[in-house]
């Protein structure tokens, strides 16, 4: 089964969605307000996403982690 490539067209895509076209106008004046809604929704969205699932460098070690290795401190003496 072959598939005909058409430019333009993201086979990633249902075919429902495949021949939709996306068109904006420009405007006089942004509207800024919706912009930022936007934006904050956006945000939100990564935000509730990262906490959710976070990345692997940022998950702590577990309390097991240091069990069995020494740890150097240096005492530090008071002033009188």
């Amino acid at each position: 089964m072959t598939h005909r490539e058409t430019p333009g067209r993201d086979e990633r895509l249902p075919d429902r969605m495949r021949d939709y076209r996306i068109e904006a106008e420009p405007r006089e004046t942004p509207d800024l307000h919706k912009l930022a809604q936007l934006f904050i929704g956006m945000a939100r969205s990564r935000a509730e996403q990262d906490h959710a699932r976070p990345a692997p460098d940022t998950v702590s070690p577990g309390p097991d982690a240091c069990r069995g290795h020494e740890v150097e401190s240096d005492q530090q003496e008071a002033n009188d």
